[in-house]
């Protein structure tokens, strides 16, 4: 625990992680209204089956995420786990925003499916190693909220045109790869590199300019070092 610390900096860098909890949201919920739309107006003819293997493939392509975030994690980070999964995300939205036919609307849901499943593993994880354990419940369940909100965002733009409403969906990925371009990496992964004066900047950044820092270091150090003994760290 450190010294006069602040709530404020662990809220920012916890929002701009769960801006992917978000787009996640409009994952899960894009196909009860882009479906419904293509039904109607008749410009990708989808049979029943189609129709629902289109919403599921959403979720076969969440199965492929554990075994990139087991590499990716330990590698890279968390933080730049997240920003990296924005760039098939916004691929997969651009590929449904000019789908044509059956198969496009395969792989962009494949695509967006993949990446958002991941945010569910790397947003809470990022939040976890940011947090200090007073407020980690508190900004955890943030995460829920945020897949909610977008759930709600897509329900909310039911009656725009699908498209539209498709490439709307490209704006939260992008603006959480801004974000968390400024926010720290996580301290923890940054010990567990032997970045110590890396670490030290940016538990400051995350605990207020004012926090006394020092113990709360020496206490992830200890932590970083016991862990090592049972597995990695992201």
């Amino acid at each position: 625990m450190s010294e006069g610390s602040s709530i404020l900096p662990q809220l920012i860098a916890t929002f701009g992680a769960t801006l992917g909890a978000f787009a996640l949201g409009t994952v899960v919920s894009w196909p009860s209204s882009a479906l419904l739309q293509m039904r109607s107006d008749g410009e990708i003819v989808l049979s029943t089956e189609q129709e629902g293997l289109v919403s599921a493939m959403a979720m076969l392509g969440a199965v492929f995420v554990q075994i990139v975030a087991a590499f990716a994690f330990p590698i890279i980070g968390k933080k730049w786990s997240l920003i990296g999964l924005v760039f098939p995300f916004i691929g997969g939205w651009v590929v449904l925003v000019l789908a044509s036919n059956y198969a496009m609307l395969l792989i962009g849901r494949f695509l967006t499916g993949f990446s958002g499943g991941a945010f569910v593993l790397a947003a809470p994880a990022y939040t976890a190693d940011i947090a200090e354990p007073k407020y980690r419940g508190a900004l955890g369940s943030t995460m829920q909220l945020m897949v909610n909100f977008g759930i709600l965002f897509n329900n909310v733009n039911c009656n725009t045109n699908w498209r539209v409403s498709t490439g709307l969906c490209i704006i939260f990925p992008a603006l959480m790869a801004v974000w968390m371009f400024f926010m720290p990496r996580s301290p923890i992964f940054l010990i567990s590199k032997g970045k110590t004066d890396e670490a030290r900047k940016s538990l400051q950044f995350l605990r207020g300019k004012n926090a006394n820092i020092e113990r709360e270091l020496e206490q992830i150090q200890e932590d970083v070092n016991q862990s090592k003994n049972i597995g990695n760290i992201g």
